[in-house]
């Protein structure tokens, strides 16, 4: 049936919420922009200065989104110095390490997250004796590259960015508008969950059920079931192409 004549709720925020909408009004369709996180990035803050310090040395850089990248080196800082490989999970994130001028040494495409990160890294980079760098959300779990680390590997975590409740201020659509909405785009385990309680609160826990949610990896997919979701698009990349296609076999 295809995006024209639809209405697609995006909650992804930022540039890459925006660059969804636009797309889907490139394509005839209707995109209501409601982000349903707030991201608080900290690039002056303590840990954001205790990884960039942590980079002298070190034998690589973790980029598990681009917020990460943001906190640690904002366009506004100059790069110095030679900064160590990268290890991206997206080609977003990839994209935009090498718009800094990175070294982009491995991509986790598909949906696979800091998990497949964590795999790719074993087959191809050093463990044992190896120090990464990882500049991370809030949210994130330190216990995915625990792998990493028992094959000898120090990783230095540090919290550079933190996600927040959108819609615990308001900012959710009123029922009229989201009546109209043909399916529900999400791209985090957080953004869905949010959703799903700003929706509980106004008495619409079965919205979701209603209408097909497309979402970005296995952890937002189980996220959106455990919420009540009913029909599950899960995108084959987690890139705004895979949210793209994913978008157009919902429809």
């Amino acid at each position: 049936m295809g995006i024209a004549g639809k209405t697609v709720l995006v909650t992804r925020p930022g540039a890459p919420g925006e660059e969804l909408a636009r797309w889907v009004r490139e394509c005839g369709g209707t995109a209501l922009l409601a982000p349903a996180i707030r991201v608080l990035v900290d690039s002056e803050g303590a840990e954001a200065g205790a990884a960039r310090a942590a980079l002298a040395g070190a034998s690589g850089l973790i980029l598990t989104s681009a917020n990460g990248l943001d906190a640690l080196l904002p366009p506004s800082r100059a790069i110095t110095r030679p900064l160590p490989p990268v290890a991206c999970v997206g080609s977003s994130t990839a994209d935009r390490a090498r718009a800094r001028g990175l070294d982009v040494a491995l991509v986790a495409g598909g949906t696979g997250g800091a998990a497949a990160l964590c795999r790719l890294m074993l087959e191809h980079l050093p463990a044992a004796g190896a120090r990464y760098v990882w500049p991370r959300g809030d949210l994130a779990r330190p216990e995915v590259f625990a792998p990493l680390r028992a094959a000898g590997a120090v990783i230095a975590d540090h919290v550079v960015y933190r996600t927040t409740d959108a819609y615990a201020a308001g900012g959710l659509p009123d029922a009229a508008v989201l009546d109209a909405v043909d399916v529900v785009v999400v791209a985090s385990p957080s953004a869905i969950t949010n959703l799903a309680r700003a929706l509980a609160a106004t008495g619409r826990s079965a919205w979701l059920s209603e209408r097909p949610v497309v979402a970005i990896g296995e952890r937002t997919a189980a996220a959106a079931q455990a919420a009540g979701a009913g029909r599950i698009h899960r995108a084959a990349a987690a890139s705004s192409e895979g949210l793209q296609e994913a978008l157009d076999a919902a429809l």
